[in-house]
């Protein structure tokens, strides 16, 4: 009997080779990555902002001072007649406004999934509309019975001065100023700057014809001018504003609520959602329309 032996060249397990040792391989399915959303300026300026509460009413009143009249002493002579004034008042109305999304996942991938569906998606919700918040209160739109103002509704930007050096920065703060001054009739009380982090930076590393930084050590406390800073990524760039928190208002109640609901119909549309059905001549359907019950999903 002849006995041998043959040889061939091999390759050694790996975790990519398939067919040799790559089916082998577990996955290991840990925490979302945190999604890097920018800090929303909304919660800032409601805090140093007035609040009030609705409560069971439809509509809240704010009355304010309206200034073009003035009730001030004056100086008068013994038995001379004092002066009769007459002060003028205005308000403002404020209803509240509703922001509302829907989102759906089945029983199995919520029974399931690692990390859990639910909060993840609770998270999201909560991340996402934090921005769709800022976009809105930075905007120039008027106020709907859907949506309110945002902070640039009539509002003359300030036109930036030209230069992009410390000399033309000054005269930016100084303008911004100014005109909240005026628009105030003089009385501000709780100002804050509304920018960017980009604009943030840039300030503080403006230097003086002397090659000093004077806004660094304010800006790392967190102010400009003495004035407190909210910074958000949500802010546009290049966009520097000055606010008067004061006159911002919000309403308790503003923090999200969550419902979970196994019986519904849904219009699955994301940008222009419909009534399920509309009676008519003919009558129409919206179109996809999908039963969480009979799909057994929950929204």
């Amino acid at each position: 009997m002849l006995g041998f032996t043959t040889k061939a060249a091999t390759a050694p397990a790996t975790t990519t080779a398939t067919g040799w040792a790559a089916e082998l391989v577990q996955t290991a399915t840990l925490d979302l990555i945190e999604q890097l959303v920018g800090k929303s300026i909304y919660p800032i300026l409601r805090d140093i902002g007035g609040r009030f509460t609705f409560g069971r009413n439809g509509v809240v009143s704010l009355p304010s001072r309206s200034s073009g009249t003035s009730v001030a002493g004056s100086f008068v002579g013994q038995s001379a007649p004092i002066p009769v004034r007459q002060a003028a008042f205005s308000s403002t109305p404020l209803t509240p406004k509703k922001m509302a999304v829907i989102t759906t996942l089945t029983r199995e991938i919520a029974e399931h999934s690692t990390p859990d569906i639910e909060q993840v998606l609770r998270q999201a919700i909560q991340d996402d509309t934090s921005v769709a918040i800022d976009t809105v209160l930075m905007d120039a739109g008027a106020a709907t019975t859907v949506r309110p103002a945002g902070l640039h509704n009539g509002v003359t930007p300030v036109t930036a001065a030209t230069g992009g050096d410390f000399t033309a920065l000054v005269k930016d703060l100084k303008a911004l100023v100014a005109a909240l001054i005026t628009s105030s009739a003089g009385n501000i009380r709780q100002p804050v700057w509304i920018l960017n982090p980009v604009q943030v930076l840039s300030i503080s590393l403006t230097q003086n014809g002397g090659g000093d930084f004077p806004f660094a050590a304010d800006l790392n406390n967190g102010t400009l001018l003495s004035y407190p800073i909210a910074a958000s990524a949500t802010v546009p760039l290049g966009t520097v504003a000055l606010v008067d928190a004061a006159d911002f208002f919000t309403a308790t109640g503003d923090e999200p609520r969550f419902d979970v609901r196994d019986q519904a119909t849904l219009h699955m549309e994301d940008t222009s959602p419909q009534p399920i059905a509309v009676a008519g001549t003919p009558s129409a359907v919206s179109a996809p329309v999908r039963s969480m019950f009979q799909t057994d999903r929950s929204r």
